[in-house]
C-alpha cells in the first residue's frame, strides 16, 4: 500500500514529503497487523486447521494446533568452541552471549550498548537486511564488550558453526509472536535470555531461558543468573530440542493432515 499524495519535492514541502510518507507506513502497519490478526481469528475455527508455533499462538488463534518450527544444526557434529570462534576471529577466553537476525528495529538491540556484561563474557552481533521491507536502521555500538561481525548473510554452515560458537542467545525483542532464531538456537543447546512476551515466557517457564522486562538493567542480571546456573538450563534444552528433530515434526505434520483429509468437509488453512 502506497499513501498517494501529489507533493512538490522542493523547499517547505520536504517535511510535508516526510510526514505523509510516515503517515503511509504506520497505516500499512496498522492495516496488515489488524487485518491478519482478524482474518486469522475469522477464518480458523471449529472444522479448520492451522498451524502456530506455541500454545501461547494457539490459545488466541481458534482451529490451531502448536507444531513447532523444525531445526537441526547444518553441522550436526560437536564443534569445538574454540574452532568455531576461530573461523569468526572470536577471542577464545570468552562465553558469547549471541545476537543474530535482520537488522530491523524490532529485534531491540538499541539495549546492548547498556547491558553490563560481566567480565568473561562478551556479546557477539551479526545482522543481515531485511529485503521484506525498505526499513532502514542504522546501530552503533560503543560497548568494549560488544563483538559486531558485520558478516552480514551467512549460509547454512556458517550459521551453524555461529552458534556452536556460542553460550546463550540474546532476543531483546520489542515485539515477537514466534522466534526462528530462538529454535535455531535451541538446537544448537542454547538457552536464551529474552524480553517478557508472551511466546518467550511459554519457553523460558520450561527451564530453556529467562524472559525479563526488556531493559538493561534485567538482561545483565539475566546474564549473571544464567552464567551461574548454566548446567540446568543446559540439561533442559539438551532435552527439549529432541522435540525439533525433523523426524518429529514430520511426524505430527503427518497426523495433522491425515486427520484433515478424514474430515472432507473441513476448509484447509495454514496460518504461519
Amino acid at each position: 500500500m502506497n499513501l498517494i499524495v501529489p507533493l512538490n519535492k522542493t523547499g517547505k514541502d520536504s517535511k510535508t514529503r516526510v510526514y505523509a510518507r510516515m503517515l503511509g507506513e504506520f497505516w500499512e502497519h496498522l492495516l496488515n497487523y489488524n487485518s491478519f490478526h482478524l482474518l486469522n481469528t475469522r477464518k480458523l475455527g471449529p472444522n479448520r486447521y492451522g498451524i502456530v508455533f506455541s500454545k501461547y499462538l494457539s490459545e488466541r488463534i481458534p482451529g490451531t494446533q502448536v507444531i513447532y518450527h523444525g531445526s537441526e544444526p547444518f553441522v550436526p557434529y560437536s564443534v569445538s568452541k574454540s574452532i568455531a570462534k576461530k573461523l569468526f576471529s572470536i577471542p577464545e577466553d570468552f562465553k558469547i552471549a549471541l545476537a543474530l537476525g535482520f537488522k530491523t528495529k524490532t529485534k531491540g538491540w538499541d539495549i546492548l550498548n547498556k547491558i553490563k556484561v560481566p567480565s568473561e563474557w562478551k556479546i557477539v552481533l551479526n545482522s543481515s537486511k531485511n529485503h521484506y521491507n525498505y526499513e532502514i536502521t542504522k546501530y552503533h555500538f560503543e560497548n568494549s564488550q560488544i563483538i559486531d561481525l558485520n558478516r552480514g548473510f551467512l549460509n547454512d554452515l556458517e550459521l551453524s558453526y555461529l552458534f556452536h560458537s556460542s553460550d546463550v542467545l540474546l532476543l531483546p525483542y520489542k515485539v515477537c509472536s514466534a522466534s526462528g532464531v530462538m529454535f535455531d538456537g535451541l538446537a544448537h543447546g542454547l538457552p536464551f535470555i529474552s524480553s517478557n512476551t508472551g511466546f518467550f515466557r511459554e519457553f523460558a517457564s520450561r527451564g530453556l531461558g529467562i524472559s525479563v522486562n526488556r531493559s538493561a538493567d534485567e538482561f545483565s542480571a539475566a546474564l549473571r543468573t544464567i552464567d551461574k546456573q548454566y548446567d540446568s538450563y543446559k540439561v533442559n534444552v539438551d532435552q527439549f530440542k529432541q522435540n525439533l528433530l525433523w523426524s518429529n515434526i514430520s511426524e505430527s505434520h503427518k497426523a495433522l493432515y491425515a486427520k484433515m483429509i478424514q474430515n472432507k468437509a473441513a476448509d484447509i488453512l495454514i496460518s504461519g
